[in-house]
């Protein structure tokens, strides 16, 4: 949307997927933190963590997000004849590669400039 012959401003929506990697014969295995682990019955006192092998059912290490709507804005100013002042705002989402596995994985949207990112 131009305003004048001296400012600009720009308006965007991105929307981001990410599906988990896979392995052809679901050879892959994360450590669900918060699960409980198998040996907690004979030890007699909760023992958190278990490693959690793939299947046909459960392929990913993470589930996917399908909610990344990350919305962009930018506008330039014209100060002077070869001067012009530019800014922008995003929310950007960081890639999963590696997540803490399946229905314990969270989505956290990055919001401002790469040196002051919140969380």
């Amino acid at each position: 949307m131009e305003n004048d012959k001296q400012a600009h401003l720009t308006l965007g929506l991105r929307y981001e997927i990410q599906t988990a990697p896979t392995e052809r014969h679901n050879a892959q295995e994360f450590f669900n933190f918060t699960a409980t682990n198998p040996i907690s019955s004979s030890v007699g006192f909760n023992v958190p963590g278990e490693l959690v092998f793939n299947s046909n059912s459960n392929r990913g290490v993470y589930n996917t997000s399908h909610t990344n709507f990350a919305p962009r804005i930018g506008a330039a100013y014209q100060l002077r004849d070869k001067l012009v002042l530019r800014g922008g705002y995003g929310i950007f989402f960081v890639p999963n590669y590696y997540g803490p596995g399946p229905n314990i994985a969270s989505r956290r949207a990055l919001r401002g400039s790469p040196r002051s990112m919140v969380v």
